[in-house]
């Protein structure tokens, strides 16, 4: 950013800035006011500048220049600016005074007069005596004007001051008012010269370019991309086109653009028959046997075995975009591979999808048939949705089954039943009516026919209702029952321990004493079934008790014969047996087997195996 102090005690204040992207802005150093617009002040010093002396004009910022067809056009380099339009800068406004420093010396040229004597051109122009044509307007005068200078033979090449020398004795050099306008129309037509001399030179090197390169053309079995000038020089230098060239460097450079378009051209068959035998290869692998999975070893030792065509081509141009055009092959099977993948699993995802629906509906259906009702398990039910024909794509869902779907409307249906037992329960209750193990449905209406929620009651709901108030009252009784002749048993077995009965006594024998018949234990069964099944109890616990004092008796005491017997067989006077024998594992596997935890198996001493058992009273 730029900053520059102004002058004056007004303007002093002021300071000129300029930001990042060219624009100006002012900042009041007093005031600490930033602006925008140029300050009165500021302007008012810089009036009084321009009046006290010269300062640069516009014109000076702008260049010109010619395209390449001769049109000129103009750069600005302060502000980076560049038109087709003549900038009025370099026209001087009708209301600014004219600047005639160098008009006036021009018209001071000495030239020489009608008696030989030298006079300026201006006082020449003055006294000749020739009549000035006269014409309609200022635009027919200036085309005159510009006849006379090409008559004269003006072009680009002429300076003013050759043009003054040459054209001041024309009457058309009178025939404009002052040396301002004559100066602007010969600039103009100076540039329309130039621009026509540069177009004549561009048509000119255009046709030397045509026949230079049908000459070339015309040898172009001796020229390829690696020939020099050097090389065809000497076939050429007798034709016209030769000639045509200015010079050895116009010929040099024609020739590099002859055989830069031949690199060209080249290049560009070598790439469309590259792409040709590419597509015929491409063509050949989609029609092969290869697959996605199909790797280049296997696919270059078939290609080179088959030695098709199309790949021969593409084999002796580029072997590398051979296996390119592979690989591209290999990645269009794998994505072709996975959109088939993908089409199919979505297919099927909806073929399940819609199965899984139609079971849905099929299962509804029952449930508002009745089918599914309350207790109904799902192999009732199966039958009908395996007559579906989507009931097998329906058990391929990874998420749920038709079996939860079965659940989801039997869980409905228990939650509902639910709902309705209480309100049955809760009504018998305040009845104070109860259901009894032989009370039919019937019955059961009947008992709730003064309950008004019974009318909203499905039938299936109350017959469920209905069967599982039997069901419990069934097992109370069993209950009861079974808690008596629990209790009778005991009373009875009892009995039988008081009398001291032994286990060798039989039910005929002791169903027979007066005593034990007689007794209020044995008149309280109901059915003489039970009482057998007593006294069988009571005889099996006395066996069972009999067995476990025989198990855990003492051993019996032992005598002095015993005693040597048991010493001699002690385990610490015996030889270490060898483990290692064949037949002491196989021994010792079956000892285990069975269960012998005090045998030892596989005595072994000198040869002779010997089966030990040691009793320790176990």
């Amino acid at each position: 950013m730029a900053a520059a102090g102004t002058g004056d005690d007004d303007s002093a204040v002021w300071e000129e800035y300029t930001t990042d992207d060219g624009q100006t802005y002012y900042y009041n150093t007093r005031t600490e006011e930033s602006v925008w617009d140029k300050p009165a002040a500021l302007q008012k010093s810089s009036a009084s500048r321009t009046a006290s002396g010269p300062h640069p004009t516009g014109t000076a910022a702008w260049e010109t220049y010619y395209a390449d067809d001769g049109t000129p056009y103009y750069y600005n380099p302060t502000t980076d600016t560049t038109t087709w339009d003549r900038p009025s800068e370099l026209d001087p406004a009708p209301h600014q005074p004219i600047d005639n420093t160098t008009l006036e010396r021009a018209d001071r040229l000495r030239v020489a007069g009608e008696d030989g004597r030298s006079i300026s051109a201006a006082l020449y122009t003055a006294s000749y005596d020739a009549a000035v044509p006269t014409f309609a307007s200022a635009s027919e005068a200036e085309d005159g004007f510009r006849r006379m200078l090409e008559r004269v033979g003006v072009s680009s090449e002429t300076s003013w001051v050759q043009c003054m020398v040459a054209c001041v004795r024309e009457p058309v050099w009178r025939a404009l008012p002052d040396t301002r306008t004559r100066k602007r129309v010969f600039d103009s037509f100076v540039a329309d010269d130039r621009a026509a001399s540069i177009r004549g030179q561009r048509d000119r090197i255009a046709k030397l370019k045509r026949d230079f390169n049908a000459m070339l053309q015309r040898h172009a079995h001796h020229i390829d991309i690696h020939t020099t000038w050097q090389d065809i020089r000497h076939r050429v230098d007798g034709e016209v086109p030769f000639k045509a060239a200015v010079d050895e460097e116009e010929r040099l450079a024609l020739f590099d653009g002859y055989i830069d378009d031949l690199r060209e051209r080249t290049a560009a068959k070598e790439k469309e028959d590259v792409e040709t035998a590419a597509a015929e290869l491409r063509v050949y692998l989609r029609g092969s046997r290869f697959t996605a999975r199909t790797t280049w070893r296997e696919a270059q030792s078939r290609l080179l075995k088959e030695r098709p065509p199309a790949m021969l081509r593409l084999w002796e141009i580029d072997r590398v975009r051979v296996l390119r055009e592979f690989e591209d092959f290999v990645l269009q099977q794998e994505r072709r591979q996975l959109a088939a993948e993908r089409r199919t699993n979505l297919l099927r995802r909806k073929q399940i999808r819609e199965a899984r629906l139609q079971v849905k509906e099929r299962l509804y259906t029952l449930r508002d048939e009745g089918t599914i009702t309350y207790g109904t398990t799902f192999k009732h039910i199966r039958h009908h949705l395996q007559a579906l024909p989507s009931y097998d794509d329906a058990l391929a869902a990874e998420t749920s089954s038709p079996l939860d779907y079965f659940w989801d409307i039997r869980d409905s249906l228990d939650a509902q039943l639910k709902a309705y037992k209480q309100s049955v329960y809760e009504y018998l209750s305040s009845a104070s009516a109860e259901v009894s193990p032989e009370t039919t449905y019937d019955e059961f209406t009947a008992l709730l026919s003064n309950f008004s929620e019974m009318r909203d009651m499905p039938s299936p709901a109350l017959r469920a209702i209905h069967d599982r108030l039997v069901s419990k009252a069934r097992r109370r009784e069993e209950d009861a029952r079974f808690e008596r002749l629990s209790q009778l048993s005991s009373d009875f077995r009892a009995l039988l321990r008081d009398l001291s009965i032994p286990s060798t006594a039989s039910w005929a024998e002791t169903c027979t004493r007066p005593d034990i018949v007689s007794s209020s234990a044995y008149a309280a069964f109901d059915l003489d079934a039970d009482r057998q099944a007593a006294f069988d109890k009571y005889i099996r616990r006395l066996k069972e008790k009999r067995i476990d004092r025989d198990r855990y008796r003492p051993p019996p005491a032992r005598s002095a014969a015993d005693n040597d017997v048991s010493q001699q067989l002690d385990p610490r006077h015996l030889k270490r047996p060898r483990t290692d024998h064949p037949q002491y594992k196989s021994d010792d596997t079956v000892a285990r087997r069975q269960g012998y935890s005090g045998r030892r198996r596989g005595e072994y001493d000198a040869g002779i195996e010997h089966d030990v058992v040691l009793d320790y009273g176990g």
